[in-house]
């Protein structure tokens, strides 16, 4: 574009007004498949770890313990830990055992 079609379409441009934009795709949410090593929303694991029973409620799309609700199962695992863990832990497999008794007897 030339210096004089710009200056010309600054001219003609209102102080203010905004360029006319092509309206935004509508958001699709993301539907995550649930993971085959979780067990059905309801269920409870149990938890033996530094001496206490810890138990964790499995909801259709998060953790619930000691009544918080957490994302994902290592964050929990994380919480019952005490962050011992300096690279973070895995939940599925601090839970490993007790998530394999639950699936297998689904």
């Amino acid at each position: 574009m030339t210096k004089a079609k710009k200056k010309a379409a600054k001219a003609t441009k209102v102080k203010g007004e905004k360029k006319a934009r092509a309206p935004k795709a509508a958001k699709v949410a993301k539907v995550r498949e649930r993971d085959p090593r979780i067990p059905s929303a309801g269920t409870i694991i149990k938890k033996e770890y530094g001496g206490e029973t810890h138990e964790v409620r499995i909801n259709e799309a998060d953790f619930s313990y000691k009544g918080d609700r957490y994302k994902t199962l290592s964050a929990v695992a994380h919480v019952i830990t005490e962050k011992k863990h300096a690279h973070g832990i895995s939940g599925f497999i601090f839970f490993k055992e007790q998530l394999a008794a639950k699936v297998d007897a689904a």
